[in-house]
């Protein structure tokens, strides 16, 4: 069994053999010198050592220079002096719980904490490098951050940390592994190498890389080397595809705001969501994203582009998004029994969508709106409509009702059955469509209305369609 005994408020463990106890009183006696109870007037009660005052506490060193010490390390020791009118162990021990009582005060008060080397199974080191090899156990303390790992070389000067047979980090509540790493309490900066993986408090968030660096002081994370974010959805019965996964060239990680950033090609998937960026935000308190840099996002049969894109998110489903620049926004409207398939496709300065069950439920366009829709297999009849604001809104995944305000215009081919009858031209301050089965039904044009119907042709000799040249020049412009 290994021996144990205390000093002021640390206890120190020795391992190996049986070790006589004649050498622990004399170690004892040593400490008792040390701590200026033999006559050493400069150092009062309770005053600390500095780590040249610690060093003579370690066994002699060998021919090298180097200390050989198979036992727990100190860092930062307060060894108490005797009270005057002290006669043992009682009073040093009450005040090492003083002295810890004003460390604590300060550190509350936000001044600087000591990195603590707790414990470790075996010490090796050069005193006059101030360098130490540490083996077995070893575990360091920074405040509420907690290193352990297997093995590693303490730079006591300088308060770094190298931990070369895994590493791992805790600190309010959150983890980082790692297979080696570094700490530096002066930065108060940890950098973490191979298969790194972080996961936050609350179980919602993990990151996996390369590389890492984490900084306390601002509780940022920045991982580097194929970085991987997942947040977790909150159900225990949500299914993996419902996990968000974001991939990019680096990824950073706010534990404290619970907000993650990726840059540079940008990857993002949530069951059949995906999107793709240059650059993303994701806002855990608000479900969302920000993205810019060319975004573009898939859902369903839908497609948006922008310059930049914010998304509202419940769960796996979109809830809506708004996009500024160069917005564009597509729909594909599946076809069934007797209905064919559409497609249909708004442009303008910004958009704004809602959805519901995974499809659009409305699409409002602002500033210079554009739209247009057709059957996918008449793709040469195409319906267009134009104006300063737009709105189009969906039952059942196709379009129902549409309006076109300021400036509005439309046209659009009719058909009975599959036979077309003409083209339809309208113009007025609003344009109000009403469809059934992804069909025209009705148009009123409201405000200065003009309208223009071209009607196909009878049959017979000469008959004919109305030609492209002829939609084009009577579209609106």
């Amino acid at each position: 069994m290994s021996p144990a005994f205390r000093i002021g408020a640390r206890e120190l463990t020795v391992t190996g053999p049986e070790i006589p106890l004649s050498w622990i009183f004399t170690m004892l006696g040593l400490m008792f010198l040390l701590t200026g109870c033999a006559g050493s007037a400069s150092r009062g009660p309770g005053t600390a050592m500095t780590p040249d005052q610690i060093d003579p506490a370690f066994p002699a060193r060998d021919s090298l220079g180097k200390d050989t010490l198979p036992a727990t390390a100190i860092a930062d020791t307060v060894l108490p002096g005797p009270s005057p009118d002290s006669s043992g162990l009682t009073d040093s021990l009450a005040q090492a719980k003083v002295l810890k009582s004003r460390r604590d005060s300060v550190a509350s008060r936000g001044q600087e904490e000591p990195l603590v080397m707790e414990t470790a199974d075996r010490m090796e080191g050069f005193r006059d490098r101030g360098e130490y090899i540490l083996r077995g156990g070893v575990v360091f303390t920074h405040g509420e951050l907690r290193l352990e790992t297997e093995k590693a070389v303490w730079i006591r000067e300088a308060n770094l940390v190298l931990a070369d047979s895994g590493m791992r980090i805790t600190n309010r509540g959150s983890t980082l592994e790692a297979r080696s790493g570094r700490y530096d309490k002066a930065l108060s900066r940890a950098t973490a190498e191979g298969d790194v993986v972080v996961r936050d408090s609350a179980g919602e968030f993990e990151l996996i890389g390369r590389n890492l660096i984490y900084d306390r002081n601002t509780h940022v994370a920045q991982l580097f080397g194929n970085p991987v974010l997942k947040h977790f959805p909150e159900s225990d019965t949500a299914a993996e595809a419902d996990t968000l996964v974001i991939r990019g060239e680096v990824i950073s990680y706010n534990d404290s705001l619970s907000v993650a950033r990726a840059e540079g090609k940008v990857r993002i998937t949530r069951g059949d969501l995906l999107i793709q960026s240059n650059r993303a935000e994701f806002f855990r308190a608000r479900d969302s994203l920000l993205l810019t840099g060319e975004p573009r996002l898939n859902v369903g049969e839908s497609e948006v582009a922008g310059k930049e894109m914010r998304v509202r998110l419940t769960g796996k489903e979109i809830r809506s998004l708004r996009v500024r620049g160069d917005a564009e926004a597509g729909s594909l409207e599946k076809g069934a029994a007797g209905i064919p398939a559409r497609q249909s496709r708004v442009w303008g300065d910004s958009l704004f969508m809602a959805f519901k069950k995974e499809a659009p439920d409305s699409v409002e366009v602002f500033s210079n709106a554009k739209g247009n829709y057709y059957d996918v297999d008449r793709p040469e009849y195409i319906n267009e409509m134009t104006g300063g604001y737009m709105v189009l809104r969906f039952g059942e995944k196709r379009i129902s009702s549409a309006d076109v305000v300021g400036g509005a215009k439309s046209v659009y081919y009719h058909f009975d059955e599959d036979a077309l009858k003409g083209r339809n031209s309208a113009e007025g301050d609003t344009i109000h469509f009403t469809f059934v089965e992804g069909k025209i039904d009705e148009v009123e044009v409201i405000g200065k209305a003009v309208g223009r119907y071209l009607a196909k042709e009878a049959d017979g000799p000469g008959a004919r369609e109305p030609s492209r040249k002829e939609s084009e020049e009577s579209a609106p412009d």
